[in-house]
């Protein structure tokens, strides 16, 4: 259905939030944990011994949720009760974070809270046996402006990326290929700024 107040449009063609997209995603792949999982393995070519145990979350608090079940409190322990990751896969020896972007570029000073993210789970954890892995997901446009432009360095404490339209081409959702379509804003930003 279509919105006159919205030039004729649906609130999914005008949103930017990459919360939205997440979900899209989540309600894709949400069926076959296991299957997503190979799939961001395989594409960012991130070294994890293959399972078909996995769980998926969407807009994961993780420490302050996982504080709460082991009944410990959040305040004081270190730990942010408001950091949240847009989607984890979980299997009992491995968790992958994956922060998206939709039409904002990744930053360093994002990036410092990233990488200590990967640190902080395994402490909270307690067992050193868990990998913790970090995957960029934004628009394959991006990742070649950040080539051209050299803005690599934005993507470096991540093990791996994976695009909106790696997502679009294995889900065939249009919402996917929307998200990576998003980016023509992003890229004005880094032509201006580098």
């Amino acid at each position: 259905m279509t919105i006159p107040y919205l030039n004729g449009l649906c609130w999914h063609d005008l949103t930017r939030e990459e919360r939205f997209y997440c979900f899209c995603l989540y309600q894709n792949a949400r069926n076959d944990p296991a299957h997503f999982a190979k799939l961001v393995t395989r594409l960012s070519h991130l070294n994890i011994p293959d399972s078909d145990s996995w769980d998926l979350g969407v807009e994961v608090c993780f420490y302050r949720d996982y504080l709460w079940h082991l009944n410990r409190p959040v305040r004081g322990s270190g730990f942010s009760p408001k950091r949240t990751f847009d989607l984890c896969l979980f299997n009992p020896l491995s968790i992958i974070v994956i922060e998206a972007k939709v039409d904002q570029p990744f930053d360093l000073e994002q990036n410092e809270h990233f990488a200590n993210d990967a640190r902080k789970i395994k402490e909270l954890l307690l067992d050193e046996r868990i990998s913790v892995k970090l995957v960029a997901l934004a628009s394959s446009r991006y990742y070649e402006a950040l080539k051209t432009y050299g803005s690599e360095e934005a993507l470096q404490p991540f093990d791996g990326r994976i695009s909106w339209a790696d997502m679009h081409k294995e889900y065939d959702d249009p919402i996917l290929k929307q998200a990576d379509d998003l980016y023509s804003s992003v890229e004005r930003k880094l032509v201006r700024h580098s």
